[in-house]
This record gives C-alpha cells, sequence and structure tokens, in this order.
C-alpha cells in the first residue's frame, strides 16, 4: 500500500522532479558530499516506508514525514535539469540562465496553482497524472468529512429542512453546517423516525460494502435527491426519506415510477354504498419523464363488473428525481353497489398512445378484468 501512497500523494511537479533525479545523478556534476546527501535523503524515504510497512494498521497520514525529503530530491531533479549545460548528449535540457529564471518561475506557478485547485480540502489531493482524486478513491480509505459543507448547503436550501430530521452517521461533522433549526441524527438501532426527512450517505460508508442500516434501504436502491461531488468523485448522497404509509406496495410502472404505498380514508372496512373514499398514493420516480402520465383507476366489484372509475392526469414529467410525491385518488362507491368485497385496481398509461405503463414488482389484478398491466391496490368490503 505504502508504495502507491508515495506515488499519489506526490504532486505532478514532484513526481516529474523524482523521474528526473536519475538523470541528475549520472549527468551532473554533483560532488561526493551532495552525492551522500541524496543517498541519506533516499534511504531514508526507503527506510521509513519499510518501517511503518511491517505494522498492520496503515493509513495515508502515516507517511507523511517522508514527504519532505521527497519534496528535497525532487527539487534537485527539476533544479538539476534545468541548470544541465549544453552538449551532444544533452541538447534538450540546454537552458540560459534567463530561460532557468522563467523554468523555475513557472514550477513555482503551477505549484501553487495545484494547491488552489485542491482547495478547501486538500486531503482529497492525489496525482492527476495518475488518475487523481478518483484514482484515489479507488486505491484508499477516502472521506473524512470532507463535502459535508456542500451537503448541507443544498439541505440549507431545502424549504421543509426545518419540519424534518437529517440521518447522517456523522452528526458532529454535520450539524455546524445546518442552518438554524435543522438537525442531522443517527437512530442507533438502525430505525428511521417518523419526522426523518432525508438520509446522507457518505462514502466512506460503502466503500468496504452496503452501508449499515439504515442507509442500506436507500443506497443502490432508489436515485438520489442529490449528490456532492468533489473533483469527480461522488462523495454524498442525498435521499428522501418518505412519509409513513399504513399500506405499502412496492411496485413499479414503466421504467422508473415507483409507488411505495397508499393509506385510505377512513381506513376501516366495511364501506357503505355511496359513500366517499380518498386515496393517497405516495410515488416516486428514479429517472427524469420526458411527459405526463395518466393514471387509471377502477372500482370492481364481487361479480367482475367495473362500478366506478376515474382517470387523473399526473404531472410525472415535473416530478423530482428520487422525491417522494404523494397525489389522491377519489373515490366514490356507487349507491346502487351490491354488498360483497370490491377491488381497487390502479395503473398508469399514456394519453396519446393510450398504452399503460408495464407493472413490474407489485401485485396485478386479474388481466380479465381489468386488462393487463394493472395494479391490485386494495380490496375492499361492501355492505
Amino acid at each position: 500500500m505504502y508504495p502507491a501512497v508515495l506515488a499519489l500523494r506526490t504532486t505532478p511537479i514532484t513526481l516529474i522532479g523524482l523521474l528526473l533525479l536519475p538523470v541528475v545523478w549520472w549527468r551532473s556534476r554533483l560532488d561526493a558530499a551532495q552525492r551522500r546527501t541524496l543517498a541519506l535523503l533516499a534511504g531514508y524515504v526507503l527506510l521509513f516506508t519499510l518501517a511503518m510497512s511491517l505494522f498492520p494498521k496503515q493509513f495515508n497520514r502515516y507517511l507523511v514525514p517522508v514527504f519532505p525529503a521527497l519534496d528535497v530530491l525532487a527539487a534537485v531533479g527539476l533544479w538539476g535539469a534545468i541548470r544541465v549545460k549544453r552538449t551532444a548528449q544533452n541538447a534538450v535540457f540546454a537552458l540560459t540562465t534567463r530561460h532557468s529564471t522563467i523554468a523555475a518561475s513557472l514550477v513555482a506557478v503551477l505549484a501553487i496553482a495545484n494547491i488552489i485547485a485542491w482547495h478547501p480540502y486538500h486531503i482529497t489531493a492525489f496525482n492527476q497524472m495518475l488518475g487523481g482524486a478518483q484514482a484515489g478513491a479507488r486505491v484508499f480509505a477516502v472521506g473524512w468529512g470532507e463535502g459535508y459543507h456542500l451537503a448541507a448547503a443544498w439541505l440549507n436550501e431545502q424549504d421543509d429542512i426545518t419540519g424534518a430530521l437529517t440521518v447522517s452517521r456523522m452528526i458532529t461533522s454535520f450539524n455546524p453546517y445546518l442552518r438554524d433549526g435543522a438537525q442531522a441524527f443517527f437512530p442507533s438501532a438502525g430505525e428511521l423516525r417518523s419526522n426523518a426527512g432525508y438520509l446522507v450517505v457518505y462514502i466512506s460508508e460503502v466503500q468496504g460494502g452496503p452501508p449499515p442500516p439504515p442507509a442500506d434501504r436507500f443506497y443502490g436502491k432508489q436515485a438520489p435527491l442529490h449528490v456532492v461531488q468533489l473533483h469527480g468523485v461522488e462523495y454524498a448522497w442525498i435521499y428522501d426519506v418518505p412519509s409513513r404509509v399504513v399500506h405499502p406496495v412496492g411496485a413499479t410502472f414503466g421504467p422508473s415510477i415507483r409507488l411505495h404505498g397508499f393509506d385510505r380514508n377512513p381506513p376501516e372496512d366495511p364501506v357503505q354504498p355511496g359513500q366517499a373514499l380518498t386515496y393517497r398514493l405516495l410515488w416516486r420516480t428514479d429517472a427524469p419523464l420526458p411527459q405526463d402520465d395518466w393514471l387509471f383507476a377502477r372500482l370492481i366489484g364481487p361479480d367482475g363488473q367495473t362500478y366506478a372509475q376515474l382517470d387523473l392526469p399526473l404531472p410525472t414529467s415535473a416530478w423530482q428525481t428520487g422525491r417522494y410525491t404523494p397525489a389522491e385518488l377519489p373515490l366514490t362507491v356507487p349507491t346502487n353497489a351490491p354488498a360483497g368485497t370490491y377491488q381497487v385496481v390502479v395503473g398508469l398509461y399514456e394519453l396519446e398512445s393510450g398504452q399503460r405503463l408495464p407493472l413490474t414488482d407489485g401485485p396485478p389484478a386479474d388481466p380479465a378484468l381489468s386488462g393487463g398491466n394493472a395494479l391490485l391496490l386494495d380490496t375492499m368490503v361492501v355492505e
């Protein structure tokens, strides 16, 4: 691991200087004392790295003491390459004194630019010549709180952030960034509270496998509301936590529309003829939708006849990806409805073509009674 640390935690300038060092060693007029000093520095780097490799616990930061020595060695490589005199063998390195000053100034400017590029979280810095931050995240464990201010900034813009708790494992790092009235917490038993509104999954939770509960119910299983990226690496995923429903469903229509569940008012059976019911359906989409879809609902009696039906437009194209969106479905039992057990069947279709969206992951209704791609949403007893 530590050889990878030496490579990835250097800057491009340092790496170039180290690669040039052998050339300088063989082609520059270094005296014996200078060569001995360089050898001691290189030996220190190698011995320290070897010694730290013997310990079972290995982190990037344990190798910090060798980087001043690496920088000195790299500086010698760069400066030696700049100062090499013109010969037939090394004409590519020939520079005048004026050009040497320009080259040294350019190196300094590039070094400062590299520092600015990684601001404010220099812990995310990895050598761009070797893949940068993305390579570092693949090789090493990352995520020490960096990026939480960006997650909090997005949450602070949400209208309901002060009325809902945010679930996060690193609450001590997260809470200071949240605005007044907003709060992050982590359930010790892994169960979500009823007033949980958002959940944040951090990169350190998922590098070793699936995240712990309750994040495992969200990460990789639904689209996040927002993703925080640092230098092309996804560091935090913010999910919408759905409100609790009495009747979970988990049906999917088409490629990305999901019916999470529903509540019914009034909730109790039996239902009387002429009684009005209201279903609160909780939807989510995991991808942007190009057009609005329509919802159909059918009340099918014990004799297989349709006693009530309703078609409603749903503004699915305006739904935010990853956001749970409620929609009400009013349904009235006809006054002439005979007693028995009724089925409430729903589905989605495209208005222009009339084609129903394919139903998956949900209890299908009898296609002989309601056609294909229809969901058996509810059953009720009418007296």
